[in-house]
């Protein structure tokens, strides 16, 4: 790399790396994550993305030398890309994307409810990729959250994190709320994925609502609508706070344009497409756990490392989803 003027401590090639890293970073990727694929160190990752350049005498890892690794990881996303072809559009994926464009315009808080593999997640990824947040300038960062951030204190490191926030000085529930707020910018807008696994910690989204006003959507399954918006529900106060909007499931023309998209039906026989059509149409469409056109696409991904060998039908289709109740479990 050449020896630009500094950036922010960084050189201009150097920042331009890493600005692309956090572009990748708003979509959910932990630098956890990062690092383990990439190579660099956590906390090195951090420096770089506080825009900072360095030498560790410890383990010689310097900017120049964690940039370069972070450019290969790059690649390999970039690549990755390529294959699979992005999103398919579908009416689903684009009421989602204008729910995500509404909260974050009018900064409101959207909650979105909805069955098992409708394309939420993807959505919102898809979403948060074309607006990143970045160093010093405002955006969408998504947080997934997992089955460990059941109480508050994980709930608000894992968003921590995501906003690449420093924990060490935050030695408590209100602090790691503080450290939030000081990260957090009026214009940002965070998507906040998987919130059935919040369980006790629901009242962060709240919190973090009403003290700091950013936009906010909230993705959860059917069971975060009963945690929520149940009859005995605990959370009243942020049901009354959120907008809710639920897909029951896929609709038929959700499957019809994905199977579309996907270029599985090429080169099918028109008496074994037809009926691959209604079977997967039938899977994709159930809001079940095992349905979804998350369904159809991993019992796609099993055939082809599994059965290659073996003509896709329809019935066949259906006996990897029943056998693998979805891939879900």
């Amino acid at each position: 790399m050449k020896n630009n003027k500094d950036y922010y401590g960084l050189n201009i090639e150097e920042a331009e790396i890493v600005d692309k890293v956090d572009a990748y970073l708003s979509t959910g990727i932990t630098t956890q994550r990062l690092s383990l694929e990439s190579g660099v160190m956590a906390e090195n990752i951090l420096r770089l993305l506080q825009r900072k350049s360095f030498m560790d005498y410890n383990d010689g890892e310097s900017s120049f030398s964690a940039t370069k690794k972070l450019q290969e990881w790059l690649i390999v996303q970039n690549d990755a890309e390529k294959e699979q072809s992005g999103f398919a559009v579908t009416p689903t994926y684009q009421k989602l994307q204008s729910l995500f464009t509404y909260a974050q315009q009018n900064k409101n808080l959207v909650a979105i409810t909805g069955s098992w593999g409708i394309g939420k997640s993807e959505a919102a990824i898809s979403y948060a990729k074309s607006y990143p947040r970045g160093y010093q300038k405002p955006g969408v960062v998504r947080v997934e959250f997992t089955k460990d951030d059941k109480t508050p204190t994980a709930a608000y490191l894992r968003i921590l994190g995501a906003l690449h926030g420093e924990t060490c000085h935050a030695h408590h529930q209100r602090g790691y709320h503080n450290a939030v707020g000081a990260l957090l910018n009026p214009d940002d807008c965070l998507i906040l994925d998987e919130c059935n696994y919040l369980g006790d910690a629901m009242d962060v989204i709240r919190s973090i609502r009403d003290d700091f006003g950013v936009a906010m959507v909230v993705i959860g399954n059917p069971e975060f609508k009963a945690t929520v918006w149940g009859k005995r529900s605990r959370f009243s106060a942020l049901a009354s706070r959120a907008v809710n909007f639920e897909f029951p499931c896929n609709t038929i023309e959700d499957v019809e344009m994905w199977l579309a998209w996907s270029g599985i039906l090429t080169g099918m026989n028109p008496a074994v497409r037809s009926k691959f059509v209604k079977q997967a149409i039938m899977i994709g469409t159930r809001p079940r756990s095992d349905g979804g056109i998350r369904a159809i696409k991993k019992a796609i991904d099993l055939y082809k490392g599994l059965y290659n060998n073996t003509p896709l039908t329809g019935d066949l289709l259906t006996d990897i989803v029943n056998a693998t109740n979805g891939g879900v479990k």
